[in-house]
């Protein structure tokens, strides 16, 4: 039996929008890698779209051991999907794992193809752990569940093939690989672009919300919950933030007072962040929030109640109201 074989794979579905193989992608790479035991898991980077084969390599540098490309253009899920199938059949080792971003396209696609394979299927996950078992890996899934309270570890159970969808930046991409010269594998799809007749009834311009940047790539982030009770309190904080050029988010409890935009919420139902400290400034510490920021690198939890979740997994604690604090701060 070749090497190759005695090795379990993972695929991962480099596909968060049409031509975009992004940092969604490379986050997703890192973590499949970061699953290998004894050099005893080799990942696979599913590519689909008209990429130059240089590129393409370049994914080693995230984890990729091997590239399966397709260069058909998509312009319907269900298409990507059956693509995806063509390939699943022409390999004569499955993917025991196959990994999508949590994207609207990727959710979509990742629920066809679950149906067509008799996969089992998790969704919105923060982390992915492997137990092995006589020689064979057991994958476990976390996520988010009953209404965002508590964090669900889930087991696919009576299939050969688990997948999973993975929200953005809950993985680091950190300690890249060395680049090598991996193999890329062109798939010859049977399925043309013009195998789906369209039937345009409407055109109009919508606008597509752009991603936060200033608060994914800041280094100081504020974060504010239901604890900052008033609009003082708020403009407080912003004073603050403006002289040390941090970014404020918040809890969904707070965007939904309309304290601050809904495109700065942090947490399983808005973004995932990293920056270098996290304030958490009147926040309960509720599971919600608390996996959208878990990769920051230092959390300082300002709160007037000891016995707030929050202190459970911040880096320094402070038991005292947040005014008296970042009055003396202006």
């Amino acid at each position: 039996m070749e090497e190759r074989l005695l090795k379990t794979r993972i695929w991962v579905v480099c596909f968060e929008n049409p031509y975009e193989i992004g940092i969604h992608s490379k986050q997703l790479l890192c973590k499949a890698k970061s699953l290998m035991i004894e050099d005893d898991i080799k990942v696979s980077a599913i590519c689909i779209g008209d990429y130059v084969a240089d590129d393409l390599r370049s994914l080693s540098e995230y984890g990729a051991d091997e590239i399966i490309y397709s260069n058909e253009t998509c312009v319907d899920y269900k298409q990507i999907a059956s693509i995806l199938m063509e390939m699943f059949k022409n390999e004569s080792q499955k993917p025991r794992l196959i990994i999508f971003p949590a994207t609207e396209w990727g959710k979509c696609i990742a629920a066809d193809l679950a149906v067509r394979v008799d996969a089992g299927l998790t969704a919105e996950c923060i982390d992915i752990e492997t137990r092995k078992e006589r020689n064979e890996y057991k994958f476990i899934f976390t996520r988010a569940a009953i209404n965002s309270t508590v964090l669900a570890q889930i087991q696919c159970i009576n299939t050969q093939v688990c997948m999973c969808t993975c929200k953005e930046n809950v993985f680091n991409v950190s300690n890249k690989y060395p680049k090598n010269n991996i193999p890329v594998r062109g798939c010859e799809s049977k399925i043309l672009s013009d195998s789906i007749q369209l039937n345009i009834l409407k055109t109009e311009h919508i606008f597509i919300e752009e991603k936060n940047l200033a608060l994914e790539n800041a280094k100081l982030v504020f974060g504010i919950g239901r604890g900052v009770r008033d609009r003082e309190g708020l403009n407080l904080i912003e004073q603050v933030a403006k002289k040390y050029n941090a970014a404020i988010a918040g809890t969904r409890a707070i965007i939904e007072e309309g304290f601050i935009e809904k495109r700065w919420q942090v947490g399983q139902s808005g973004i995932s962040i990293s920056p270098e400290i996290y304030v958490a400034i009147g926040i309960s510490g509720a599971t919600q929030h608390i996996v959208g920021i878990k990769n920051a690198k230092i959390i300082i939890a300002i709160n007037t109640d000891e016995r707030a979740p929050i202190f459970s997994y911040a880096n320094y604690c402070i038991i005292e109201d947040f005014k008296n604090i970042f009055k003396e701060l202006i």
